[in-house]
């Protein structure tokens, strides 16, 4: 089963600018992944409620909420980079990738 959602998930995968993602964040359903986790690997555990494994990626980091300082970041970055992300119902994952120019 876990291949199938590999599948689709790696279907899924979009890019946005953050302009379209900021509303994500003030409805706080936002969540970015760290450089050194898989995006949609933390698909997987976010889609089969793999709660220890999402509570340690909490607890190190490598998957929170925005601050606002990092929106104010993201904000005037958003020339450098753009968004991979998925939609993981109720929650969209993103990660800030380099843009290639």
């Amino acid at each position: 089963m876990e291949e199938g959602l590999r599948d689709r998930l790696l279907k899924d995968l979009e890019d946005a600018s953050w302009d379209m993602l900021a509303p994500h964040h003030e409805r706080e359903a936002l969540f970015v992944i760290g450089e050194d986790v898989e995006l949609v690997d933390a698909g997987i555990a976010l889609a089969n409620d793999d709660v220890e494994l999402v509570k340690e990626w909490q607890q190190t980091g490598r998957i929170k909420r925005p601050t606002e300082d990092d929106v104010d970041e993201y904000s005037q970055d958003k020339d450098k980079h753009v968004w991979q992300f998925l939609i993981i119902q109720p929650y969209v994952i993103v990660k800030k990738i380099p843009k290639l120019h």
